[in-house]
């Protein structure tokens, strides 16, 4: 399966912490709107989670979204 440059940035944003939509928006200098449809693909996919937090919404990357990563050899 292979990726877009804008989706490796979101998964790479989320390789070391779970992160609110803001703290990978200012991470990938993405846009809003295209950060939301790129996780919305990630969690279809299972390579990304999202829970609710005191902090809000964060995403985080799953096992199976780390383990493509590595194989794509794109994990930071």
């Amino acid at each position: 399966m292979s990726l877009n440059p804008d989706q490796r940035k979101v998964l790479q944003a989320l390789a070391k912490n779970p992160r609110t939509l803001e703290e990978i928006i200012s991470r990938t200098a993405l846009n809003a709107v295209k950060t939301r449809r790129i996780l919305r693909k990630l969690e279809s996919r299972k390579w990304v989670s999202k829970t609710e937090t005191r902090r809000g919404e964060v995403y985080l990357i799953t096992e199976l979204g780390e383990k493509n990563m590595r194989s794509l050899g794109s994990y930071l």
